[in-house]
């Protein structure tokens, strides 16, 4: 069998472990590392749109709701109904509801961040740069009724 002498033994238990700064210098290194490895592996931008998306839906339903009640509850019947802010919203004058255009709807959301456009029929929003698949929908029915859609899903939401 192989025998070691003394000052070898005392050698090795010295060399035992690693010291306090060649660990930190491991951890700061995988640190840089994960950093630069970590865009490559998540992707938050089509998140980011698809929660814009998900917003910009939201607003369409909310300012369809408190155009409408506002139409309902002072009497008006001329086709526009003030904003808080000073401005107009086109509105049915059945209904109420805003117009699907851009002096309805369009006047009646923050379009801030989004790319919106009046179709036939239809006001369309979606997050500035994503693809044309992930937008929010907004149109009155044949009932002149608002109704208010969303297309599309985080895998949808890619740049465009």
């Amino acid at each position: 069998s192989f025998v070691m002498s003394k000052e070898i033994k005392e050698d090795l238990k010295k060399q035992a472990g690693f010291t306090l700064i060649e660990l930190v210098m491991v951890i700061v290194i995988l640190g840089i590392l994960a950093a630069a490895a970590a865009p490559k592996f998540i992707n938050l931008g089509n998140d980011a749109r698809y929660a814009t998306m998900r917003g910009a839906k939201a607003q369409m339903q909310g300012a369809a709701a408190i155009v409408q009640a506002s139409f309902l509850a002072r009497g008006h019947n001329n086709g526009d109904v003030s904003t808080d802010e000073g401005g107009n919203v086109e509105v049915n004058t059945t209904t109420g509801y805003p117009t699907a255009t851009a002096a309805g709807i369009g006047s009646a959301i923050n379009s801030d961040g989004l790319t919106c456009a009046a179709g036939t029929n239809e006001y369309t929003c979606r997050p500035s740069g994503a693809a044309t698949s992930c937008v929010a929908t907004y149109a009155l029915d044949t009932n002149d009724i608002a109704t208010i859609s969303s297309a599309g899903g985080p895998g949808d939401c890619g740049p465009g």
